[in-house]
């Protein structure tokens, strides 16, 4: 496994990530992935030169730190889709507000290490 960031969602919280972690000079531009299903969303990022896809296993697969910037009401879903590929030694952060951690451990129980964190409010501006 290499040391990844795999983003899914690339809505605002999700590409106020990237832009945060792929400014000039970073040494993350290369370990960034992010994936949606939208294809103009990716594109809106293509300027960070960070891998991107519409398929939310491909990105995953080698990640690390697996960041879940979805959207509550999609979080069923996007999490019924990758469950039985994310691996127990991958680090899951969700940042979706109004989702419970207790909720998300139930679903992903074979990870020890998952994270709910609520981004400052300068992020989501």
């Amino acid at each position: 496994m290499k040391n990844k960031i795999a983003i899914i969602g690339a809505g605002r919280m999700g590409s106020a990530m990237v832009r945060e972690l792929a400014k000039e000079n970073s040494n993350f531009c290369n370990k960034i992935k992010i994936s949606d299903h939208n294809d103009w969303k990716l594109n809106n990022l293509s300027e960070y030169r960070i891998e991107s896809s519409t398929d939310n296993i491909k990105t995953i697969e080698d990640a690390r730190i697996i960041i879940l910037a979805v959207r509550p009401q999609q979080m069923l879903e996007l999490i019924t889709e990758v469950s039985s590929f994310i691996r127990p030694e991958q680090i899951i952060v969700s940042i979706a507000i109004g989702v419970p951690l207790k909720w998300l451990s139930e679903r992903l129980s074979q990870n020890k290490s998952i994270f709910h964190i609520h981004p400052p409010s300068t992020i989501m501006a």
